[in-house]
């Protein structure tokens, strides 16, 4: 888990390359072959564990994974970087993650 955390926190993808989504580092332990793999439980799990960010309240985190995997914001990087086989893929995984960071997020009001 922390090295997974560490892989997350220091990138969205592998410096150097064009984005695939193989090459992003997902908000998830278990990296995902397709968007499936994405799940509200798998998301939850990750970034919600108590083996990191200590200090951080559960919506502290939820925020910054919002600020991170937001579709809208993240569209112009997506449309620069992103391999065209796999831009849609990207973008609705994105689209997916901001979904359960939401559900997420309103489970703690």
């Amino acid at each position: 888990m922390l090295n997974r955390w560490a892989q997350y926190q220091t990138t969205i993808g592998r410096v150097g390359t064009n984005l695939t989504f193989n090459s992003i580092i997902w908000p998830v332990l278990i990296p995902p072959t397709n968007i499936s793999g994405l799940t509200l439980d798998a998301i939850r799990a990750f970034l919600l564990s108590d083996l990191h960010s200590r200090g951080k309240t559960p919506k502290q985190r939820l925020n910054d994974a919002l600020r991170r995997w937001h579709s809208d914001k993240r569209a112009a990087v997506i449309n620069a970087l992103a391999n065209p086989e796999d831009e849609q893929l990207i973008v609705d995984a994105f689209h997916q993650i901001s979904i359960h960071l939401n559900h997420l997020k309103s489970t703690l009001s």
